[in-house]
C-alpha cells in the first residue's frame, strides 16, 4: 500500500482515548471522550479536504502510478461544492465576511 493516513478528531467527535498510567484516582484503561477543542487551530482547510482524500485513496493498493492517478480523479469528482465547504470549513469564512 502506498501511504497511510493519521485520523485528527473535529471537536464533538468522540474517540477512545488510553488513560494508562494513570496518577491519583481518575479512571484508566480505554475510555470514550469528547473532543473538546477546535480542530482548525492546527490545519489550514486545504489540508482537511485532503485529509478526506486520503482516508479515502489508501484503502486499497495500486499496481501503478497511473492507477492510483486514476482513483484520486475518480474521487475528486464525487466532491460537491457542499462536500468541500464542510470539509474546509469554507462555509464558515463566507459568513463571517458577510458579517462585517
Amino acid at each position: 500500500m502506498i501511504g497511510s493516513t493519521a485520523y485528527i478528531p473535529w471537536r464533538g467527535d468522540v474517540v477512545w482515548i488510553d488513560l494508562d498510567p494513570q496518577k491519583g484516582p481518575e479512571q484508566r484503561g480505554h475510555r470514550p471522550a469528547v473532543v473538546l477543542s477546535r480542530s482548525d487551530y492546527k490545519l489550514n482547510p486545504i489540508e482537511r479536504l485532503w485529509q478526506d482524500l486520503k482516508t479515502k485513496l489508501f484503502t486499497q493498493t495500486y499496481q501503478t502510478i497511473e492507477d492510483m492517478q486514476a482513483k484520486v480523479t475518480e474521487i475528486l469528482d464525487k466532491y460537491s461544492d457542499a462536500a468541500v465547504a464542510k470539509l474546509t470549513g469554507f462555509s464558515r469564512f463566507i459568513n463571517a465576511a458577510n458579517a462585517i
